[in-house]
């Protein structure tokens, strides 16, 4: 969506190996999840230097995105913000609508195991 030319590598078991990955320069982008993002990403990597989170993934039940109850106060955009600041615009198209259901689907699966916003 955001026109960035990447080729995506597998292999990486864990986040902590494709963590190091990242150190090591092997890979540029990673996703975390937020407990893995403030418990080792944010206080070691960010405050660090090495890395710059770029945005989060919000709640979406289909209609409406929210803010995760742990987002609220961290200085980060949701990607449609961060997406607009870059494009000017709110992301459109088939994956727009791919990331969109995704999302539905884990807030929906987050709500049910109890650790959704």
């Amino acid at each position: 969506m955001l026109g960035v030319p990447y080729r995506y590598v597998t292999g990486y078991r864990s986040s902590s190996t494709a963590r190091l990955a990242l150190q090591r320069g092997e890979i540029h982008l990673h996703s975390e999840t937020t407990p893995g993002f403030f418990s080792v990403v944010e206080p070691s990597l960010v405050k660090g230097g090495t890395v710059i989170p770029l945005y989060y993934d919000g709640n979406f039940d289909g209609d409406w995105f929210s803010v995760p109850k742990v987002m609220e106060n961290y200085p980060l955009p949701q990607f449609q913000d961060f997406y607009r600041s870059l494009k000017g615009g709110l992301p459109t198209g088939r994956l727009w609508d791919a990331y969109r259901t995704n999302l539905a689907v884990d807030s929906r699966d987050a709500a049910h195991r109890g650790d959704a916003a």
